[in-house]
């Protein structure tokens, strides 16, 4: 029983071990990708799957993004909160925190407007909510685009940076 137990869960690390090498390696050949085909839903639901990797070649990210929220209280007062920009973030702070600066890039998209409403909500609870309790009554989601611009362009390394209200959430009345 002992040593079933012990051949199943090497069984399991060595599959585990083979799903992450096998999603993280870049398709090269027909194989890889009848592989990457073939072991797509485990990788899925194992949580293993890895959006591609713009950050290197051969499609490099030329557009920088992230997202702000302006909050409005019901006494007239406003109040911001920005996610971080990522030209502003050390060495370190990219590499511990890539996947929520990646989640910031993408939570903006059109494809994604189903999150909006939820995500707005969470946002008034977690950074609207002031010292004294009290909640935004509106909160307002802002895109900023800015492009990376080739080495040695005149505008330097980026473009000018765009904005834009993507997203308004009216919150329910607290009793």
């Amino acid at each position: 029983m002992i040593l079933a137990k012990q051949i199943a869960s090497r069984a399991l690390f060595l599959t585990l071990l083979f799903l992450m090498v096998a999603e993280a390696l870049p398709r090269t050949t027909e194989f890889h990708n009848r592989v990457d085909s073939a072991i797509d839903p485990l990788v899925d639901v194992t949580g293993f799957w890895q959006d591609p990797w713009e950050l290197f070649a051969p499609e490099v990210d030329k557009v920088r993004s992230r997202i702000s929220a302006r909050f409005f209280y019901a006494d007239g007062s406003t109040r911001e909160w920005e996610s971080p920009r990522w030209s502003e973030v050390s060495p370190a702070g990219k590499w511990r925190h890539f996947r929520e600066i990646a989640f910031y890039d993408r939570v903006n998209r059109i494809s994604n407007d189903e999150l909006w409403p939820t995500y707005a909500q969470y946002l008034a609870r977690v950074e609207g909510t002031r010292e004294d309790g009290s909640v935004p009554e509106k909160v307002e989601l802002w895109r900023h685009r800015v492009s990376v611009l080739p080495p040695g362009s005149e505008e330097g390394e980026f473009g000018k940076e765009q904005s834009k209200r993507f997203h308004t959430e009216k919150m329910e009345a607290q009793p």
